[in-house]
């Protein structure tokens, strides 16, 4: 059994086929088509993972370790926050928390770590959030800030609590 028939390769531009080669014919322009897709789909893939390559090259510089070490130095600075007395709703001396609260961002679960005064802060978050875990604590407001900067790996703004004004 023979058989053939005519291919329309674009506008005005067919090929016609016939006999035992027919099917051949279309079976190669098939595998041809198919390949030539997979050649541009692997070039692409090639030069995406080029770029990733090269950015993460850029990305481990030896600011990743200056990161590190900084966050090494606060959790060495930080307090146990049995340690400390709480008095009414503030703990004496007067100390900052930084706190973990998992979150929906663009409908990913991400951790934020947030920073403010312990043990107020704390309930804020969890009214909010649901849960807030303590990470560290300090005796230094700047150092809480860096250390909540430093964790959030600089995704987000510090979070800037204004102080009140004493009258």
């Amino acid at each position: 059994m023979r058989g053939g028939g005519s291919v329309r390769l674009g506008r005005g531009v067919s090929v016609y086929y016939g006999g035992g080669g027919g099917v051949a014919f279309v079976v190669w322009l098939a595998l041809m088509g198919g390949l030539i897709r997979l050649g541009v789909f692997l070039l692409i893939g090639a030069i995406v993972l080029v770029i990733l390559i090269l950015k993460g090259i850029n990305t481990a510089t030896p600011d990743d370790s200056g990161k590190l070490n900084r966050l090494a130095e606060l959790a060495k600075s930080s307090i146990p926050p049995t340690s400390l007395p709480i008095d009414g709703q503030f703990t004496t001396p007067r100390t900052w928390g930084v706190f973990m609260v998992e979150r929906l961002i663009k409908g990913q679960r991400r951790y934020g770590f947030y920073f403010g005064n312990y043990p107020v802060h704390q309930r804020e978050l969890v009214r909010k959030y649901g849960e807030a875990n303590l990470v560290a604590l300090f005796t230094s407001r700047i150092d809480a800030e860096e250390c909540a900067y430093l964790l959030n790996e600089n995704r987000e703004r510090v979070q800037i609590r204004t102080m009140p004004t004493a009258t």
